[in-house]
């Protein structure tokens, strides 16, 4: 009887809650339809025409509205209706019209809105040429795309190139289209360097559809020849109300017609760093540097109109840059690329011939970025193993990589000062991995041989980091109190359904939070939902169920917290997709108290390493972040690595981001973590569907502009005798550390952002942050390079430099020695020198390693004068 009214109580009276780690397999990927390839800055029309003019007349003598008029083709092209047709029908043969444009013939769009014959007639057809050879009608050497009736509802769009006017023609794209007779789409086609991209819009425009996939040339086009436009007809239809036509004839250049501005902006596009858009096997220079980009320093004094024309002479667009301290700074330009790297470097050289033109350089990342910190743990997770930047994602831990891990460990791996609850069910103790980190585990080893699914997301938030085994958390260092949710016997038995499985209770669930909150957690993580088995909620009883969930959770928040406040409390959106169709988040129960406590609870869904949102994970505006959720690599049964994927796995991402904030900055309040977290999350600008990613590095760089907090990814520079912090990069607001009674060359900040050393006449001096002032401290032992933005100031950092030399033409064979200014000692000392063999064929860089403290001013010293040198550069603050 004992057995028959626990069973009863469980399946009537108690609503079960359970684990969100069981999911089915889920693979997702994006979806490349609609997604035509774009062009940089495509927006000056070199040719429009709507063939407005009076019937009959002949195309030949028409002007289109922009660009030039056509030229004579076989045959005759007519004006009917405002729209260009044959002439006649008397054959098949040929009827082509072309304009040579001044389009670049690397870069451009071309369309036009086609309409099929209104007569199902054999051989009608159209095409519409690009990278056509000039001067010849037809041309000898061209590519073209021709769409052919094939039945009463398809046409055919064939991407064709033919050499020499073979009819051997190269079919490289053949795809059945749907386009009924009498109907009308825009085609067209992208090109990109060599990429080709065919595409459909609704007639006039609309939302755009790749054909088939991007194709890439095997022959270069480029020679400045191949830059005429056409379009004819083949068919046997006379101009008529049911002819074939063609209307809307657009040809898009890559020019933008963008006003570049008179001083250099201050915005980065971090996109711009994602790995596809990374040169790495340069034969010109041996680092990886961004695709079609060129970093642009002007002359003291240079005007906006200068600027202007040097910009437009290489076809470039501003997209972002870098200011100095006094205002301007760098440029960064995208030029036309043609999928090499020669495009950038002609730009460059292009650029280095005018007087005005102080720098033009590739914008380059070294291997190894400054501000960031990779732990060394077990197999596939050590040093090596680690990606920086979340774009470049990979590997057993990827997930840590998406959240910007890496460069936010840079300012702060945690401590074990705040405490950190994981209220859960099934923990195991001790693990090796977790065991420094844990401060306390409830009713550890009671579902052995259960799979311990508290410890799994324990792991996540806190599995020790660079301690040389297991895998790393996103807090290496943690108090972590574990609170078991499961329900016991007074014995101490845990209690189980008659499937074997732990009860769990709301008011459990309730009780823990409050344990947690009672002994001084500031952070909470909550990784339970209510699943739904059996169809999608809808009915008053099933409100009624999220009702009874929450209100002891309600009653615990609002009655039974310390005084110092309730805690920011992490809840999961819930894996319902698992079951069916993905739900609101609400009827996963914990979501819906973000209603009620505002800023106190962030609810946390799953992205894979695609960035797509989980399909198991419920949705809707209670979502406030994503986190990595799919193929996660967590500790498993027996304190070893396994992969699982659930939003349970993605919310100890972002406790574990609380937790490093209030490491870097204790004086951060509830409310502050919560602004934080979503804040950094959408600076990052990535999102998973319509919900922001986490973003860890984002999240403590906008912690450190508060005056008075540590250093984290802030500008730091030395103006006279003062040291001085950018704390807002936005308004570029300032702090003065500290002031000097003597001149200094550069500042380092340390790892953490909580010392400073400075490089002054009498020699090395330290500064440490204590109660929110800057003390200089005789404690000058130096501990690891990196962590501060000095790209910019010509020092190097985290003992990575690299530095450019460009001979001038005409110098001759000359040895440069790149040296290394020790400040203390005053002198110079070589670290490498190079033989330039050709000085007039580009710029030499070098890496630089191993540079010992205290002496990080790169200089290249050379008998002549013929060497330009450049500085150390790195995109990443510390």
């Amino acid at each position: 009887m004992k057995t028959q009214l626990t069973y009863r109580f469980v399946l009537w009276t108690v609503a079960i809650l359970v684990l969100a780690c069981q999911s089915d397999r889920v693979t997702s990927s994006p979806d490349d339809v609609g997604r035509p390839m774009l062009l940089a800055g495509a927006d000056t029309t070199l040719v429009y025409d709507t063939f407005t003019g009076t019937d009959g007349t002949d195309v030949i003598s028409h002007v289109a509205e922009t660009g030039q008029s056509w030229t004579a083709g076989i045959g005759a092209i007519k004006i009917q209706n405002n729209t260009a047709r044959l002439s006649t029908g008397v054959d098949n043969n040929n009827h082509r019209m072309a304009i040579t444009t001044d389009v670049a013939d690397d870069s451009f769009d071309l369309s036009t809105d086609y309409t099929r014959g209104a007569a199902d007639v054999g051989g009608d057809y159209a095409q519409l040429e690009f990278l056509a050879q000039s001067g010849t009608n037809p041309p000898q050497d061209r590519v073209y795309i021709a769409f052919t009736r094939t039945a009463a509802t398809t046409v055919q769009v064939r991407l064709i190139r033919t050499k020499a006017f073979s009819f051997a023609q190269s079919i490289i794209l053949d795809n059945a289209f749907p386009l009924s007779t009498d109907s009308s789409k825009r085609i067209g086609v992208s090109v990109s360097g060599l990429q080709v991209q065919t595409w459909w819009e609704p007639a006039g425009g609309g939302t755009r559809t790749n054909i088939g996939s991007a194709v890439t040339l095997t022959q270069d086009y480029r020679d400045g020849t191949h830059k005429r436009v056409a379009f004819n007809f083949v068919g046997s239809q006379a101009v008529g109300p049911g002819s074939p036509r063609i209307d809307n004839f657009t040809v898009v250049g890559p020019r933008s017609g963008q006003t570049v501005p008179a001083t250099a902006p201050d915005t980065i596009p971090g996109a711009i760093y994602a790995d596809s858009n990374l040169v790495t096997n340069s034969t010109k220079v041996a680092a990886p540097f961004v695709r079609d980009v060129v970093d642009v320093l002007f002359a003291t004094g240079s005007t906006q109109s200068q600027r202007q024309a040097a910009i437009d002479q290489i076809g470039g667009v501003v997209i972002g840059g870098s200011q100095f301290p006094d205002g301007d700074g760098y440029y960064l330009v995208r030029v036309p690329g043609n999928g090499t790297d020669s495009a950038v470097f002609a730009s460059i050289d292009a650029l280095r011939s005018l007087s005005y033109v102080q720098v033009a350089m590739v914008e380059m990342l070294l291997d190894d970025p400054t501000g960031y910190l990779r732990p060394n743990d077990g197999q596939s997770w050590r040093r090596a193993d680690w990606a920086v930047t979340p774009d470049s994602a990979r590997g057993v831990n990827w997930s840590l990589e998406a959240t910007a891990a890496p460069l936010a460990w840079g300012c702060t791996t945690g401590d074990t000062t705040k405490m950190i609850a994981v209220v859960d069910n099934a923990f195991i103790d001790p693990v090796t991995d977790l065991q420094a980190n844990v401060d306390r585990v409830e009713r550890a080893n009671a579902y052995v041989p259960l799979f311990p699914h508290g410890t799994a997301v324990t792991s996540a938030l806190g599995a020790v980091g660079n301690n040389g085994s297991g895998i790393t958390g996103m807090m290496w260092r943690a108090r972590l109190r574990l609170y078991e949710v499961g329900q016991f016997t007074p014995q101490g038995t845990a209690i189980l359904s008659q499937g074997g499985q732990p009860i769990i209770t709301n008011r459990g669930v309730a009780h823990a939070v409050v344990r947690a909150a009672l002994a001084g957690a500031r952070v909470v993580n909550l990784s339970l939902y209510r699943p739904w088995r059996h169809g999608v909620p809808h009915t008053g009883a099933d409100s009624a169920v999220i009702t009874q969930i929450l209100t002891p959770m309600i009653h615990a928040l609002r009655v039974r917290m310390p005084p110092t406040g309730a805690p920011l409390l992490t809840v999961i959106a819930g894996n319902n997709g698992q079951f069916g169709p993905q739900l609101n988040a609400f009827w996963s129960a914990y979501p819906a108290l973000a209603d009620t406590f505002p800023r106190q609870v962030v609810v946390v869904g799953a992205h894979d390493i695609t960035h797509a949102y989980a399909q198991f994970a419920d949705t809707g505006r209670l979502v406030t972040v994503a986190a990595p959720g799919v193929d996660v690599t967590i500790l498993g049964t027996g304190g070893n690595p396994v992969t699982q994927q659930g939003t349970s796995f993605a919310a100890p991402y972002v406790s574990g981001l609380a937790g490093l904030l209030l490491a870097f900055d204790s004086a951060l309040t509830r409310d502050d973590l919560y602004r934080l977290i979503i804040d950094g999350a959408r600076r990052g600008g990535d999102t998973a569907g319509v919900v922001p990613i986490m973003n860890a590095y984002e999240s403590l760089k906008l912690a450190a502009r508060r005056p008075g907090a540590p250093l984290c990814g802030n500008r730091v520079w030395v103006n006279n005798n003062s040291v001085i912090a950018e704390r807002n990069d936005s308004t570029h607001t300032t702090q003065q550390l500290t002031t000097l009674s003597e001149a200094a060359a550069y500042v380092n900040v340390r790892h953490g952002g909580r010392r400073v050393e400075v490089s002054a006449t009498s020699g090395d001096r330290a500064f440490e942050l204590r109660l929110g002032q800057w003390v200089e401290t005789q404690d000058t032992a130096t501990t690891q390079y990196g962590a501060t933005y000095l790209s910019l100031l010509q020092w190097s950092h985290d003992l990575d430099s690299a530095v450019g030399i460009t001979p001038r033409p005409g110098s001759g064979f000359v040895d440069l020695d790149v040296k290394i200014r020790d400040f203390a000692a005053n002198t110079n000392a070589t670290i490498q020198t190079i033989h330039v063999l050709e000085p007039s064929s580009g710029t030499y860089v070098c890496l630089l390693e191993g540079c010992t403290p205290g002496a990080d001013a790169l200089s290249v010293i050379t008998s002549s004068t013929s060497a330009d040198w450049r500085f150390a550069y790195s995109p990443q603050g510390g």
